[in-house]
């Protein structure tokens, strides 16, 4: 196994050093499956995901900045097409959402299939396949969540307003490291992806931690940043980090 994951991981790096959501979602499957963490060497300096994903980022970015209540929803691979599940309105602080999946094929002709899937029992995703490409067992694995921060607001002594966002909290670093997830995503002004690997030691994070980008880089987590305008992920490293 470890052998078959070497050679995958060998043919992801010798491709050019941006992923789509494909590679993206086939690299973290591959572990996922194995229960082992990634080096930091096997991630690209970028990552592109598709229109729908960043449809789905503007619209709970823009619903948190009108009521400035978290939002949640997460991305699934599903018999090989992307999934969003429909998103999780929280309180101004946290969010915590609880996902039921189901997809079925129906049979609407004699040559196609209906796919259809469920979230927390509403169809979020449907489209029509040949029956030669009904899967004999159906695939579901979450790529990772994504939730927002809203924004807050500052005053200076002239009373003008300056408005600024949290970065990850500690509670969004427990989170992660206590699930089954490679990775997790914040949506501020700004986008961030964040991914565990196999240098990352510790097992919490104390509640008082300040969150900064080079801590998360220190303690071996692997993170990409995107701005609404560009859509493209780039990674970022000790050589051109950003104090968060």
């Amino acid at each position: 196994m470890l052998r078959s994951i070497a050679r995958f991981v060998k043919g992801l790096l010798s491709s050019p050093d941006r992923w789509d959501y494909f590679k993206l979602y086939n690299f973290l499957h591959t572990y996922q499956k194995v229960g082992i963490l990634p080096r930091p060497a096997e991630f690209p300096k970028q990552l592109w995901l598709n229109s729908s994903f960043w449809s789905e980022v503007k619209n709970i970015f823009d619903l948190t900045f009108k009521d400035e209540h978290e939002r949640e929803l997460s991305v699934y691979w599903i018999d090989g097409d992307l999934v969003f599940t429909k998103h999780i309105r929280g309180e101004r602080s946290s969010v915590t959402a609880k996902h039921s999946i189901k997809v079925t094929y129906s049979p609407k002709g004699r040559n196609y299939y209906e796919k259809v899937v469920y979230f927390n029992g509403t169809i979020v995703f449907k489209k029509h396949i040949a029956a030669s490409k009904v899967p004999k067992k159906i695939e579901i694995s979450r790529m990772f969540s994504l939730h927002t921060h809203p924004p807050h607001k500052s005053y200076g002594l002239d009373g003008d307003a300056t408005v600024f966002y949290t970065f990850f909290s500690p509670t969004d670093i427990n989170s992660l490291l206590a699930s089954k997830d490679l990775a997790s995503g914040l949506i501020t002004d700004k986008v961030y992806l964040l991914f565990k690997t196999s240098l990352i030691k510790l097992s919490r994070v104390d509640q008082r931690e300040k969150i900064t980008i080079r801590k998360l880089l220190d303690w071996g987590f692997v993170l990409y940043k995107s701005e609404f305008s560009d859509k493209i992920f780039n990674r970022i490293e000790f050589e051109n980090y950003v104090a968060a």
